[in-house]
């Protein structure tokens, strides 16, 4: 696979009926022909905030209090209670959580 392009994956995927992340949404055809999602374009650590300053809200961190409530939870919650305390973090760095 090192070789396939974005458009070979989402090809074989729909091809194939491969069951995939619900967070990618629907493979559909764009208006240029091209295969796309109607969800997320990538995913990584769904705790990793390197870049998050800049997407367009909704951010990755918006959309994961949607997605995954009890995830979403847990990275706020503040490490003193258990959680990984990234509300206090991107509070500070500007970036909306809700």
């Amino acid at each position: 696979m090192s070789f396939w392009t974005e458009q070979d994956v989402l090809q074989y995927i729909k091809e194939n009926n491969l069951p995939y992340a619900s967070v990618y949404g629907d493979i559909v055809e764009g208006e240029n022909g091209k295969l796309k999602t109607t969800g997320c374009d990538r995913t990584g650590c769904v705790f990793c905030a390197f870049g998050c300053h800049l997407e367009k809200e909704p951010n990755r961190f918006q959309r994961l209090k949607q997605t995954h409530p009890q995830l979403w939870e847990y990275c706020m919650k503040d490490w003193k209670n258990g959680g990984l305390g990234m509300k206090n973090v991107l509070e500070y760095i500007n970036i909306k959580t809700e």
